[in-house]
């Protein structure tokens, strides 16, 4: 999308960018009031610019934010992951679930810059994510992949396809293994 933006506005839509972010990443408890990020800032911006900034920047980027995004299918897989198998991270030294899920939320976002990945589903692309971690890990990987991969009517072939680009990408970036074991 590409959109021209008056010299005098670039500030209040940087602001309202990383407020975007915010409340797209962080926790609601943890994200500043409208007033305190204008207070704070002190970007020249009234709260009445923010919201109106923010609501041309979600228009013009056709957000809904309703949809599901890969993050979500993420948290949401990894949750089920930690709650029938439990024992996943059973002997691994320093490994915790959110530690676990930070590495995957990494990946994912080196992933979510290529554009290789764009034809994918965002449950493919994390399904992907999540069996090259569960290799690392676990031996019944194959079998647990294969029932999330069911259950959300992923075509195995595209799933394959899908894995080997993430392989390749978290590969050249060193990010493959994990570092288990």
């Amino acid at each position: 999308v590409l959109v021209k933006v008056r010299p005098k506005y670039i500030q209040c839509v940087a602001l309202c960018c990383y407020y975007i972010a915010a409340k797209t990443m962080e926790e609601e408890d943890v994200i500043p009031s409208t007033v305190d990020l204008v207070k704070t800032s002190q970007c020249g911006c009234s709260v009445s610019d923010i919201l109106r900034m923010e609501m041309i920047i979600l228009d013009k980027l056709k957000w809904n934010p309703k949809t599901i995004t890969q993050i979500d299918f993420l948290h949401i897989i990894h949750s089920l992951l930690m709650c029938y198998y439990p024992q996943l991270l059973e002997g691994m030294a320093n490994m915790t679930p959110s530690r676990q899920l930070s590495i995957l939320s990494r990946n994912l976002f080196h992933c979510l810059a290529n554009h290789k990945l764009v034809k994918f589903r965002p449950i493919t692309l994390t399904l992907a994510i999540i069996s090259l971690e569960l290799e690392q890990i676990t031996m019944g990987w194959l079998s647990i992949i294969n029932t999330v991969q069911k259950l959300a009517d992923i075509e195995i072939d595209t799933l394959i396809n899908c894995r080997e680009i993430v392989a390749e990408i978290l590969k050249g970036k060193k990010l493959l293994p994990t570092g288990y074991k």
